[in-house]
């Protein structure tokens, strides 16, 4: 985002070390990569000039950019692609709270089974 919004979205959210950043990275944790690169490529067609909101970018990564028809253009994933690879990082507790759910759900399995 700062590539694309330099310092408007800096001064909107800060840097990679503040709170807006682990906000966001939370928030889109359960969005695949897809989906980011998609929502990536929405705000790019529409010439968005200033950062957009989290729940604005959230609702454009539930949506796909389709045709007519409803199917996925072509040229959208193709442009899509390039942006899969500035998806945010996974925040590391995220990470390590999917891990003890894993556990504690597996746990559950198991008792159950026996």
């Amino acid at each position: 985002m700062t590539e694309s919004y330099g310092a408007s979205w800096v001064r909107q959210f800060g840097d990679v070390s503040g709170e807006a950043y682990k906000t966001w990275s939370a928030a889109l944790s359960g969005y695949s990569e897809h989906q980011i690169g998609n929502a990536f490529h929405s705000l790019l067609e529409e010439g968005a000039e200033m950062p957009p909101t989290l729940g604005k970018f959230i609702k454009l990564a539930k949506g796909l950019n389709r045709n007519t028809e409803g199917m996925i253009t072509k040229g959208a994933a193709i442009e899509s692609h390039k942006y899969l690879q500035r998806a945010l990082p996974v925040p590391p507790e995220v990470t390590e709270r999917r891990r003890e759910l894993a556990r504690e759900n597996l746990s559950k399995l198991i008792a159950s089974l026996a």
